[in-house]
C-alpha cells in the first residue's frame, strides 16, 4: 500500500476521533513538532518520492531549527484554540497528505536540520 494512502486512512480515522470535544490530532502534532520524532522524516521522504514531480533537496545555510520548533508550535497552538471551534486540523492534514505542498517539506526539512540520524534520502528515478 502506498504511504499516500496509510497516511490518508490515518487521518480519516483521526477525523472521526476528532469528532469528540478533545482536539487530539493537534495535541499529537505539538508533540511531534516539540519531541522531534525520528519517524516523520521518513514518511515525509516516502510520501514525497510518491509524487511525480522531481524535487530538489534545498541546502540550509543557515537554518535554526529551534526558531523552526517555535514557529510551528505557535501556529499549532492557534490551530488547537481554532479546533475547538471546528474540527479541521485533520483535513488540513488530508491536504498536505493528497496535495504534497512543497512548504510542507520544506518545513519538516528546517525542522530536522541539525538531526543528522533523522535524515533518510531516497532516490528517486529521473523519467525519461
Amino acid at each position: 500500500m502506498k504511504t499516500q494512502t496509510k497516511c490518508t486512512l490515518t487521518l480519516s480515522v483521526l477525523f472521526i476521533i476528532e469528532l469528540l470535544p478533545i482536539p487530539f490530532t493537534i495535541i499529537y502534532c505539538l508533540y511531534v513538532t516539540r519531541k522531534r520524532s525520528n519517524w516523520l522524516p521518513g514518511v515525509v521522504e516516502r510520501l514525497y518520492a510518491e509524487k511525480d514531480v522531481i524535487i530538489k533537496p534545498l541546502l540550509f545555510d543557515k537554518c535554526d531549527p529551534m526558531v523552526t520548533r517555535r514557529r510551528c508550535t505557535i501556529f499549532l497552538s492557534i490551530m488547537l484554540l481554532l479546533d475547538f471551534l471546528t474540527p479541521f486540523t485533520t483535513l488540513f492534514g488530508l491536504y498536505i497528505v493528497r496535495r504534497r505542498p512543497i512548504w510542507f517539506k520544506n518545513v519538516v526539512s528546517r525542522l530536522y536540520f541539525d538531526k543528522p540520524e533523522t535524515n533518510v534520502t531516497i532516490e528517486i528515478p529521473k523519467s525519461h
